[in-house]
């Protein structure tokens, strides 16, 4: 905000040495609430995109990539700037337009208004129109809904990923009963918005279940009472759970949910603590699922809360490095405290949640092809199995053991609803144009059993050199700390650079792999790109293996 002629902005590169601060001009002003606001437009050549995509790993489950920091002028503070990439296998979804402002796809919304966000210059990070967009939505559309995720069009900086609580009725969590639903347009359903920062987040699974998993927790009155006093570190640490054992937890201060802390016992020796990957797919800890009422009190297990919540870094939650060392005393809490604190958890159980993605654009309706991409990712988000994220985030339903499903279809009011593609979303698939330099003769991937074989044949298509003579495809298994987790398979390019190979997945390694390629030519190899969340090896129940251990004592996932 303010008369700014100029911005810096960090820009991302594979290479350290070649990381440049970019000096970006402003193009206008705008005058907003009275204030000031320069507005900038920055472009990159198509090259820049080819030499980052290599080393970073994106795909159906992270439509997004990471680009630079943008610097605020004046300040110390810096906003991430990330870059929503589009897989290339996106069906396409009959979109009905209602009216200039308002048209909706099967399992997408897509409304109108061209000051969006305005709101923040005066109210500050957290100050959108919500209710005026959800007040419009329930124009048109049922009020059936627990959730409605807003999604802007233009990346929203500073504190854009959030859950407004809109109504609780269940007591015993920290909460007060309130119900705020009818100043958003809704009878006593609405239970939240989710402001999204439209930069692709709001499509993977980590997001939403962290987002719903804060209706909630984390309110509990119980770290704040701990003897010592627990200082609270990481993210937001007075509305995220601290760091403790056993269990993964969605929405945690210190950690990410795909880290969790494991127990390591030997005998005659004081038990240890470090950190291991959450496998084999990230659930809602059973305090949440208490929280929810889709367990008894007395399926809570006795927790152990560390003293030191700063020992990884203290401003941010994180995923250490498995084997990190987690370090310091502790203090057991059971539910009996939880319930001192807090009381007996009362109220309706959580069996269902409805969620509509309503995006929200400025300068007119999107086209159409957005709304297939749209609608794709909304889409995916009511599915109950089959969109299992690399880092083993699965959908709602499984994150809750089954016990309770999310569905995600747009139901208006005085028409016909729209007619979702006939094309499945989940167990989606490596489209044919996925990686970079490379096209495939047919989609890759999609859930599979262990010990199958995989074939697969193309065309590279890189024109920078005309001497490669080799391409290789490389599986690359969640959470890669081993050879084990990696597979390679090559062959040799033809005259007309085709090739084709075949891959067997080994029994007893069942998981979500990511699918990247490289090729040779004389005296180097070039990495070409990584795409994640379109593998999914399933066991193979007709086989006898090892399943992933549970970490020595660590919490198993409800439908295990």
């Amino acid at each position: 905000l303010g008369d700014h002629p100029t911005v810096t902005f960090r820009r991302w590169d594979p290479d350290p040495e070649q990381r440049v601060s970019e000096t970006w001009h402003r193009t206008n002003m705008q005058a907003v609430a009275g204030r000031l606001v320069s507005v900038f437009h920055p472009r990159w050549p198509a090259r820049l995109l080819r030499r980052g995509l290599p080393y970073m790993r994106w795909g159906v489950d992270s439509p997004y990539i990471y680009w630079g920091q943008l610097g605020i002028p004046g300040t110390t503070r810096e906003f991430g700037v990330r870059l929503s990439v589009v897989p290339p296998n996106i069906p396409e979804s009959p979109v009905v337009r209602i009216n200039d402002s308002v048209q909706f796809a099967s399992h997408v919304v897509n409304i109108r208004d061209s000051d969006f966000g305005d709101s923040r210059v005066q109210g500050g990070d957290f100050d959108f129109n919500f209710s005026e967009i959800t007040r419009r939505f329930y124009e048109h559309f049922a009020d059936e809904y627990e959730v409605i995720a807003v999604v802007s069009d233009a990346q929203q900086f500073g504190s854009a990923y959030f859950r407004r609580r809109i109504r609780n009725d269940i007591s015993g969590i920290g909460l007060g009963l309130f119900d705020q639903s009818l100043d958003y347009g809704s009878a006593g359903v609405l239970e939240a918005v989710e402001g999204d920062g439209g930069d692709g987040v709001w499509a993977s699974w980590f997001h939403v279940l962290h987002e719903q998993g804060h209706q909630y927790g984390e309110a509990s009155k119980v770290w704040d009472s701990l003897s010592p006093p627990l200082e609270r570190r990481g993210l937001g640490p007075s509305g995220h759970t601290p760091l403790l054992f056993p269990g993964a937890v969605t929405y945690g201060a210190v950690l990410f949910a795909n880290r969790r802390v494991k127990r390591v016992r030997s005998t005659g020796e004081p038990d240890r603590f470090e950190i291991e990957p959450t496998l084999p797919l990230v659930t809602y800890h059973p305090l949440t699922l208490y929280r929810m009422g889709l367990v008894p009190a007395t399926a809570v297990p006795d927790m152990l809360v560390f003293h030191d919540q700063g020992q990884f870094g203290g401003a941010w939650n994180v995923s250490p490095a498995p084997g990190t060392v987690v370090t310091g005393e502790t203090t057991k809490v059971s539910v009996t405290d939880l319930i001192a604190a807090d009381g007996a958890r009362r109220g309706p159980v959580v069996g269902q949640i409805r969620r509509a993605v309503v995006f929200v654009s400025r300068g007119g309706l999107v086209p159409k092809a957005q709304m297939d991409v749209l609608n794709y990712f909304a889409r995916r988000l009511g599915t109950s199995s089959g969109v299992t994220s690399w880092d083993r985030h699965p959908s709602f339903a499984e994150a809750t053991g089954g016990r309770a499903e999310m569905t995600t279809h747009i139901s208006p009011l005085h028409r016909e609803a729209a007619q979702p593609s006939s094309e499945d979303v989940n167990c989606a698939k490596v489209g044919r144009s996925a990686l970079v330099g490379v096209r495939f003769d047919e989609d890759v991937g999609g859930c599979l059993t262990t010990g199958d074989t995989l074939r697969v044949s193309g065309r590279l298509t890189l024109t920078d050199q005309d001497d490669y003579y080799r391409i290789c495809l490389r599986f690359l298994r969640y959470p890669a700390t081993d050879e084990e987790d990696r597979m390679d398979q090559c062959a040799d390019l033809d005259s007309d650079d085709r090739f084709a190979l075949e891959v067997t997945f080994p029994i007893g390694r069942p998981g979500g792999y990511a699918l990247s390629a490289y090729v040779h030519r004389p005296g180097s190899s070039r990495w070409l790109s990584r795409y994640s969340g379109a593998i999914e090896l399933l066991p193979n129940q007709h086989a006898n293996h090892p399943s992933d251990s549970d970490g020595g004592g660590q919490l198993q996932p409800a439908n295990d």
